[in-house]
C-alpha cells in the first residue's frame, strides 16, 4: 500500500526538486520473504552457493531462505528452537525441530 509522502517533503536547496517519496508496508512474511531473496543476491553468498559450504541456522527468516533455495514450502513453526509470543516464552519440541541446513556447492547436503 502506499501513501502520499508529499506533505513530508522538506525543499532542500542543494538537491533536486524532482525527488519522489514512498512509504511500503509490507507484512511480517513479505518482508522476511524480501529478505531472504535479497540474502540470496549478495555476490558472497552466490559465490559460496556456486562451489562450497553454505549453512542456513535454525529460524523463521531462514526458513525463507531455505525455501527460495530449494522451492519447496517449509514447516516454519518448527524451523526455530522457541518463539516469544503473547509475553510468554515456548519452545519446539526437540525431535519436531527442523534445521541447520547445510547446502555444497549449492545442493542440500545435510539436514
Amino acid at each position: 500500500m502506499f501513501y502520499d509522502t508529499s506533505n513530508f517533503k522538506k525543499p532542500s536547496p542543494h538537491l533536486r526538486d524532482d525527488r519522489f517519496h514512498a512509504l511500503v508496508m509490507l507484512l511480517p512474511r513479505e518482508s522476511k520473504r524480501l529478505l531472504a531473496r535479497a540474502v540470496l543476491q549478495i555476490p558472497e553468498v552466490r559465490r559460496v552457493l556456486e562451489g562450497g559450504w553454505f549453512v542456513i541456522s535454525r529460524g523463521v527468516t531462514p526458513a525463507y531462505i531455505l525455501e527460495e533455495l530449494t522451492g519447496q514450502s517449509t514447516d516454519k513453526a518448527n524451523s526455530t528452537a522457541g518463539i516469544v509470543t503473547k509475553a510468554r516464552l515456548a519452545s519446539v519440541i526437540e525431535e519436531d525441530r527442523l534445521g541447520p541446513w547445510v547446502f555444497k556447492d549449492g545442493q542440500l547436503s545435510e539436514t
